[in-house]
């Protein structure tokens, strides 16, 4: 996870985001103190077979990154292993459902 982030804000830096200095620290702090079994959004509606948010977040960071020249290898990692399945989540012709 500290990779993913590290790569986020590093492409923030480079579109002139100010982040503060402990911005990291403070959000691991907060995922630090969800409950084990808490689940993003994303991971639900992956898990469900529902239309997610990947090509917006995670596709978003990687399509910066190559813009901007800078290497997101986990980011595209996750939303290349991710995207068959966003894509049967968004087919019209795919039943829904859980996979």
């Amino acid at each position: 996870m500290r990779q993913i982030a590290d790569e986020i804000v590093a492409i923030a830096k480079a579109k002139g985001v100010h982040l503060s200095g402990n911005i990291m620290d403070k959000q691991f702090q907060m995922i630090e103190s969800q409950s084990y079994n808490t689940t993003s959004s994303l991971q639900r509606d992956m898990k469900e077979g529902k239309p997610s948010e990947l090509e917006a977040q995670t596709g978003t960071i990687v399509k910066m990154g190559l813009e901007l020249g800078i290497p997101t290898p986990i980011n595209a990692f996750i939303y290349t292993c991710l995207l068959p399945q966003e894509k049967r989540a968004r087919s019209p012709l795919t039943p829904k459902g859980r996979i």
